[in-house]
């Protein structure tokens, strides 16, 4: 044996390479040619790779070469022993492309050459070998699929071989199917007398190059930012370039096993087979349900538009990666509800929105959405049940550099079911472009608080109201009245009192608060409290035909009351939405929900005596539209009457069982022809509505209590949750999705839920999503970092009670400013699944994997395969066009509630707060300490304390009252006066108004708190003009302005 560089070109060296061949193998003409073939590559390549590895200069050169040898057997493969030794190649290669596979033997030696100069990777063990492989497929693709086939595929399905070193011969891997090699390296093992090196099994080193093309292709990183930050296992790069601590492996293996699953042969499609990248997990949800009736006032008031009416919720890109590969769902929809006359789909200006607490580089929730626009043909579609698929598209840089090509996102096609309901049915309309089109504030529901000392005539050009519980109940009997004997108010696209004559609603207070009884008058002295009253208004629509031919016959409407906040607002007449029935067995009047959580309100009289669905009560009508019009509103009403100790349910006044302060409130439409089917969601269900706004204050500038923004609110457990990784399909928990809005930067949030250890939420965020930035504060309680963007957080599942909890924000002092006002959305998302009959008289499917899988096609298998039931009326009713492939799931709002915080001062925050401690320490002597509300209103009691006394109140000098807390009467013996001149007026760094100070003759001068804007205008001419000013103060709170008089 010899070996030669006979008859190469150039004489077998280059710069950095000498290249020889065995002179004594067969097939010489074909040796010498691959020979040459590799002498025109290899400087390039050195080129290429010393830029991965950052090798140092000097290691190489002409006094240096790195050698060569083709000398080995068809089929033999490559080795080498690291840094200063040979090559050794197969000198022909295999398959059908001989000259590319030596090239890519070597290049799979070289890299290993290139390994051991550096000092982390071994190319000895399954994750230098993966690395090997990885170099050999990039630089010589083709010589790689002609040479061996796909390893990725053998750890999938667990049939890779392993390579007796001793023995020299293939024995099957030792290392099961999909195990884990990204946080263990498998460096070698003894099987049965066979001696298997780190690099000689498939399985170990097939994951590993699995997960660098995790993270070179899903994740963006570059080769290398993939090489330099290996430290002994793959996880280790994981953490260092993303910034995560997590365990990568569970969420590397969903991500795939989404798309192939176990059990199933991974046919992984070319043209690089080692290489499913990118994957992505979809989801679509949004509003899937219209009434004909409701489209037609969707198309006609709002020019079509449901803003924000259809998303994907993508799981397994980081916002870097997502934003590098261009991922975009535009144009990529399809199906029967996409493909009907009126329907478009857009990207909603506002972009994608990423998930909140997680780094850029990470893997994360992301969600897309796409505005709904329906125009005029929608409007003659049949009814009935429609799909609509969805699927992903990127730019793929990575199969061809430098050739950018669009291509499919694997396993990002999912379908959802949309329904189309005949119109002629009273509804109501839930978008409202004045409340950005958030059916939480539905267009057709309004509260509003009358102050009749203050104001009689609370709508404009309507009743009196006088001054006591029987006056209110009066009152809005006379108000409905009115509203349906005003034909401007009735006739369709007329007047709207909402935004006419009501109080506005619009405005931050204009919520159904359950704290505050009165309201305070100054304009006398001694001061007095005047009460409150509230009360909810409800517009039902019917469209159709005049006369007694389309009348609706004794539709009904139910206000029910939730004790707190929730997103939890869907029907259910098992817990919160019970009804007694009526002769027909349908709803008649509505009843106390379970565990009190829901109490209902009417206009005739409270809850025992209650006489408003009787023939000719105020809730009970039968519509009918006049002659001459296609349409007609009519008005239903409830008085709130929350402060009367009087109204006792279940043997408590109704203050008792209220655990928030401000309360969801829905209106419901019963009407026999048209049941709401269980489970539906306001959301989405015309026959639904709700007002469901939190507003909490937050001082300026003020200490940290002050800006603690604590709200309670009640969820539901999750139903049946399957983690992944196990035998079953994998059903997802419910989940908040907390949309942060500009709330700034620094701010931090948490949810205290006692029933609930934070250890099982945040084993839940771990096992379902890539990134989980939640944490433990305490064993109750979640702490989330807030960002802009949106935070996910699991609802365990469990049975019986709801979950009592407490939301609470800190926003960062000095960061906000009076005026502002930020706006948070809780909403909680589930899903539902559509599973398609068993084919009849047909033979069972086959489940091996189409070659064109995660390319599109629909019927993917999704997450999710527990059936829900049809709507009511619709099971029969498929579009015939419509073929679903299998199973499918989507995600839908269940429900959501918005919390508002304006950022005022704290002379304006400071009676509020101290009427809600008063009123909440009430509410928790009323309550049993086994109540699940019990600890929750501990803790929401002393974050109310806190802000009171950070407002310069005495939390402990206020008592437990219903009736909120005493009026402070200062009494001329209490007061101060002081006269001069304004000298200084003292404002903070946004402009805003902070005091002044008075100058006099006799005395010192004096500094004064004020946050007035029109004080300050007062002041400035008081200033500029020199006038003498007098002062008058509490003398407690010398500060603190009581009065001021001019003198002119």
């Amino acid at each position: 044996m010899a070996l030669s560089q006979k008859n190469l070109t150039p004489s077998g060296d280059t710069t950095n390479f000498s290249i020889w061949y065995e002179d004594t193998l067969p097939n010489q003409a074909s040796v010498i040619a691959n020979a040459n073939a590799l002498l025109a590559v290899v400087e390039n390549e050195f080129t290429v790779t010393t830029g991965w590895f950052n090798t140092p200069s000097g290691k190489f050169g002409t006094g240096n070469r790195q050698k060569v040898d083709l000398s080995l057997a068809a089929g033999s493969g490559a080795n080498n022993n690291g840094y200063g030794s040979d090559i050794h190649v197969d000198s022909i290669g295999g398959g059908p492309n001989l000259q590319e596979s030596v090239k890519m033997v070597w290049m799979n030696e070289w890299s290993e050459i290139l390994m051991s100069i550096t000092s982390n990777w071994n190319a000895g063990d399954s994750n230098g070998e993966g690395l090997s492989q990885y170099s050999g497929i990039m630089r010589f693709r083709t010589g790689h699929y002609s040479y061996y086939g796909s390893f990725v595929s053998n750890w999938l399905d667990g049939t890779g071989q392993a390579w007796s070193s001793n023995n020299k011969k293939f024995i099957p891997s030792p290392n099961a199917a999909r195990s884990d090699w990204v946080n263990t390296t498998f460096t070698g093992k003894n099987v049965s007398g066979d001696q298997v090196n780190g690099d000689g099994d498939q399985v170990s080193f097939g994951c590993s190059l699995a997960f660098i093309y995790y993270l070179n292709v899903q994740l963006n990183f570059s080769i290398n930012q993939v090489i330099s930050n290996y430290n002994s296992n793959l996880a280790s790069i994981y953490k260092a370039v993303t910034g995560d601590a997590g365990d990568p492996f569970p969420f590397f293996m969903r991500l795939i096993s989404s798309v192939y699953p176990s059990g199933t042969p991974a046919n992984i499609p070319g043209p690089i087979t080692d290489n499913p990248f990118p994957i992505a997990i979809v989801r679509l949800g949004g509003k899937n349900t219209f009434g004909l009736d409701e489209a037609k006032d969707i198309i006609n008031q709002h020019g079509g538009l449901v803003s924000g009416g259809l998303w994907l919720e993508v799981e397994g890109f980081s916002k870097q990666s997502f934003n590098a590969l261009k991922v975009t769902a535009s144009g990529n929809f399809s199906g029967s509800f996409f493909s009907l006359p009126g329907v478009s789909i857009s990207p909603n200006p506002e972009g994608p929105q990423f998930q909140a607490g997680v780094n850029d580089t990470t893997p994360q929730m992301i969600m897309i959405p796409f505005d709904l626009t329906l125009s005029s043909p929608f409007l003659n579609q049949s009814p009935g049940t429609y799909i609509l698929t969805g699927s992903l598209s990127c730019t793929d840089n990575f199969t061809n550099p430098g050739t950018p090509a669009v291509s499919a996102v694997s396993g990002s096609t999912n379908s959802m079911q949309f329904e189309i309901l005949a119109g002629a049915n009273p509804y109501f309309l839930n978008v409202d472009v004045k409340a950005d089109n958030k059916p939480y504030l539905s267009q057709d529901l309004r509260v509003f608080t009358a102050t009749p000392a203050k104001n009689a005539v609370p709508v404009v050009g309507g009743p009196g109201l006088n001054d006591s519980v029987a006056g209110a109940y009066q009152y809005i009997k006379d108000l409905l009245n009115y509203l349906n004997s005003t034909p401007g108010f009735t006739i369709p696209g007329a007047t709207d009192p909402f935004t006419t004559v009501f109080p506005d609603q619009y405005g931050a207070n204009q919520t159904d608060s359950s704290v505050t009884p009165f309201t305070l008058d100054l304009s006398t002295f001694p001061f007095k409290l005047d009460n409150n009253y509230n009360f909810a208004v409800a517009r039902v629509r019917l469209q159709g035909s005049s006369g007694v031919a389309g009348e609706a016959k004794d539709v009904r409407v139910f206000f029910r009351l939730f004790a707190t906040q929730t997103s939890d607002t869907d029907y259910d007449i098992n817990s919160t939405y019970p009804s007694q029935p009526d002769a027909a067995g349908k709803p008649g009047s509505p009843l106390v929900g379970s565990g009190d959580g829901t109490l209902p309100f009417f206009a005739t009289a409270n809850f025992s005596s209650q006489q408003d669905y009787i023939s000719g009560g105020p809730n009970i009508q039968t519509i009918e539209i006049p002659n001459n019009q296609d349409g007609v509103y009519k008005y239903y009403g409830c008085f709130l009457n929350l402060y009367d100790q009087g109204n006792i349910i279940d043997g408590k006044p109704v203050q008792a069982w209220l655990t928030g302060t401000h309360n969801c409130l829905v209106a419901q439409i019963a009407f026999d022809d048209a049941p709401i089917p269980q489970g539906a969601s306001p959301l989405g269900w015309d026959q639904l509505a709700q007002r469901n706004l939190q507003v909490t204050l937050s001082d300026n500038p003020g200490g940290a209590e002050t800006h603690r923004i604590p709200q309670t609110f009640d969820t539901r457990p999750s139903g049946l949750i399957v983690p992944p990784g196990t035998n079953q399909e994998a059903i997802l928990p419910d989940e908040l999705v907390i949309d942060w809005g500009k709330i700034p930067n620094g701010s931090v949030a948490s949810i205290y839920w006692p029933q609930i250890n934070a250890s099982d939420v945040i084993k839940l965020a771990t096992q379902f999503y890539s990134t989980n930035p939640l944490s433990a504060f305490d064993s109750h309680t979640i702490r989330l970092t807030v960002t802009e963007g949106l935070s996910y957080i699991p609802i365990p599942g469990g049975a019986g009670d709801n979950f009592a909890g407490l939301f609470t924000v800190d926003l960062p002092p000095g960061k906000v400013s009076t005026g502002q006002t930020f706006t948070i959305l809780v909403r909680r998302l589930s899903s539902k699944t559509y599973t398609p009959p068993p084919p009849i008289n047909t033979p069972p499917a086959n489940h091996s994997m189409p070659a064109n899988f995660g390319k599109g096609a629909k019927g993917e298998m999704v997450e999710g395969k527990q059936p829900v039931k049809a709507k009511a009326g619709l099971e029969s009713k498929r579009h015939p066009s419509e073929q679903p492939r299998g199973t499918f799931s989507w995600r839908y709002d269940v429900g959501s509630f918005q919390v508002k915080i304006p950022v005022t001062t704290g002379d304006k925050m400071l009676p509020l707060e101290e009427n809600t401690l008063a009123i909440m320490k009430w509410r928790l002597q009323q309550m049993v300490p086994s109540n699940r509300w019990y600890p929750v209103l501990q803790r929401y009691i002393s974050y109310i304390s806190d802000r009171v006394a950070g407002l310069g109140g005495d939390p402990n000098a206020i008592p437990p009252s219903v009736g909120g807390a005493p009026i402070k009467v200062i009494t001329e013996q209490d007061k101060a006066t002081y006269t001069g001149k304004i000298c200084v007026i003292l404002y903070d760094c946004f402009g805003d108004l902070e005091g002044f100070v008075l100058e006099s003759c006799c005395s010192e001068s004096r500094k004064f708190k004020s946050h007035e804007k029109t004080l300050g205008e007062l002041l400035l001419r008081a200033c500029r003009d020199r006038l003498l000013v007098t002062i008058t103060v509490h003398k407690k709170e010398p500060e603190k302005i009581c009065g001021i008089k001019i003198h002119c």
